[in-house]
């Protein structure tokens, strides 16, 4: 049985929350409202991997409206699933593992986490709030850095490639709900 940490009133009224504008120096502020609700997205999650439902964001990546949802499995594996909130899609699976020290992530990293954070923070001047260590569905790993910018504003999630030190994705977080 899956069980769902996000509040139920959420789930239960079936209604996608509006996100928050991005701030104006991001092309995801004119981007659309959902069309789905995102208890579609969860039965979409939920038919992808089995588990607690522990987080969700909601985020614009390219002028694309998505849910991110961390899902924690029966064997403790630890996943982010992206569905798009326009057509109620997974869109991507990535494995999230606790350091970079952790296989299969220390298998691929040339980039040290040093080096990955100033990357980050040079594109987007601010705080590390967070970071994650993420194993995409080809495998490759990457560093995710949650950036609260200098001066205030929305958060910024920028993912650094941990082989070739690029940016790879950087985007608004637009709200969360659950714990990180």
């Amino acid at each position: 049985m899956t069980r769902l940490l996000i509040p139920a009133a959420i789930l239960a009224v079936g209604c996608a929350p509006k996100p928050a504008a991005a701030p104006p120096e991001h092309p995801a502020a004119t981007a659309p409202t959902p069309v789905v609700t995102l208890s579609t997205c969860v039965a979409a999650v939920q038919a992808a991997h089995a588990g607690v439902m522990v987080k969700v964001e909601g985020k614009t990546e390219s002028g694309r409206e998505t849910y991110e949802f961390d899902v924690r499995s029966p064997d403790k594996t630890e996943w982010d699933v992206e569905c798009d909130a326009l057509s109620g899609k997974v869109i991507e699976v990535e494995q999230e593992v606790a350091s970079a020290s952790d296989e299969p992530f220390k298998g691929k990293v040339k980039v040290s986490e040093a080096d990955a954070r100033k990357t980050a923070l040079a594109a987007h001047p601010g705080v590390i709030a967070e970071v994650e260590y993420e194993v995409e569905a080809d495998g490759s790993a990457s560093y995710e850095f949650d950036i609260n910018p200098t001066g205030g504003g929305t958060q910024i999630k920028v993912e650094v490639d941990a082989t070739s030190g690029k940016i790879v994705e950087d985007y608004p977080e637009n709200w969360q709900i659950g714990v990180e």
